[in-house]
């Protein structure tokens, strides 16, 4: 379980670009928690047999084809070397993460819930109310 995305001075702060880096963490954590697919494909025997043992992979279109399913993408990470980060502006994470967090604060349209899912929710508040009220 993780605990308290956001959350700085153990839990007296929040803050939101802290949000996104931590779900930034998250998301990078579940793509090594699935793990790599070891079958047929993955293996990819018949490539290691073409590029041979002092062959390199990164340029095989297997190596293209897989490489995305097994490495995590972050938002606000940057695994750039330093001459290109400060070409890009030089932003550390915690600059990208409130950045981010402004700009879906500003754009996200939330979808809207059902007239049954609000119903629900509705009964579950009216419910809760009379167990106060005992």
């Amino acid at each position: 379980m993780i605990y308290g995305p956001g959350m700085w001075e153990s839990g007296i702060t929040m803050s939101l670009g802290q949000v996104v880096s931590d779900a930034d963490f998250v998301r990078m954590i579940k793509t090594v928690l699935v793990g790599v697919p070891v079958n047929e494909e993955t293996l990819a025997i018949d490539v290691i047999h073409s590029v041979g043992i002092k062959g390199q992979y990164l340029g095989e279109d297997h190596t293209f084809e897989h490489f995305r399913q097994v490495q995590s993408s972050p938002l606000v990470m940057d695994r750039n070397n330093r001459q290109d980060w400060l070409a890009e502006g030089g932003k550390d994470m915690a600059e990208k993460s409130a950045i981010l967090a402004r700009k879906i604060l500003e754009t996200h349209k939330p979808s809207v819930l059902s007239n049954e899912a609000i119903e629900k929710i509705h009964q579950i508040v009216l419910d809760a109310e009379k167990q106060l009220l005992k």
